[in-house]
């Protein structure tokens, strides 16, 4: 009789863990998918102001492309948002979209008069992994901006998430951002035609 209890009790103690665990799993599961969510819908969303200060901006010199802010303070480990806007200058209505972010062009200085290193992209290390290291927007798939059709005389506007690494080295960073005329079939995004560039400035702490 004490075995069949002990037993009864074992079963019920392992149904308890199993419940437990289950339950552990899937909160631990909603809560990673709901992060990634609010991650993708903060890349997607855009303040006004910010769009007022590049609109500002890219009318003051009739210039094609801007960055605001185009100047970040970062920790190491730590992220923080820009915004690209791009106004169509000319006379039809045109595709838009950056260069590959594999593409981009990355120059580090230790210091103001230090020369500069060029920082290339590397899939298999994440130090140097561009893809996650400049989150653009979901419908681009982290591999270029994607700004679609523009309408002559109107402006759009795509975010990056800037996440740098923990193994950064601390100093200045300056990314270049090439915007494309995607409208021509181009056999590749680094084919298109150049519309315009953004010079973002990023410094390390």
């Amino acid at each position: 009789m004490m075995r069949k209890k002990a037993a009864i009790e074992l079963s019920a103690n392992v149904i308890l863990i199993v419940i437990i665990s289950s339950v552990i799993v899937v909160s631990g599961l909603m809560l990673f998918f709901n992060l990634k969510g609010q991650a993708e819908k903060y890349t997607e969303s855009i303040e006004q102001q910010t769009q007022e200060q590049l609109r500002a901006l890219m009318l003051s010199d009739n210039s094609r492309v801007a960055i605001y802010p185009n100047e970040l303070i970062i920790p190491r480990g730590k992220s923080k948002m820009t915004t690209v806007g791009v106004t169509n200058n000319l006379d039809t209505r045109q595709t838009f979209q950056s260069s590959n972010v594999r593409l981009w062009n990355v120059f580090y200085y230790s210091s103001p008069n230090s020369p500069e290193q060029i920082i290339q992209h590397n899939q298999a290390v994440d130090k140097y992994n561009f893809y996650k290291i400049f989150i653009t927007t979901k419908s681009s798939g982290n591999q270029f901006i994607n700004f679609g059709y523009i309408n002559p005389g109107e402006q759009e506007y795509k975010n990056i998430l800037v996440k740098v690494p923990k193994e950064w080295d601390k100093g200045q960073y300056i990314v270049t951002i090439t915007i494309q005329n995607s409208s021509n079939v181009c056999q590749s995004t680094s084919g298109c035609t150049v519309y315009g560039l953004a010079k973002l400035y990023i410094t390390v702490q």
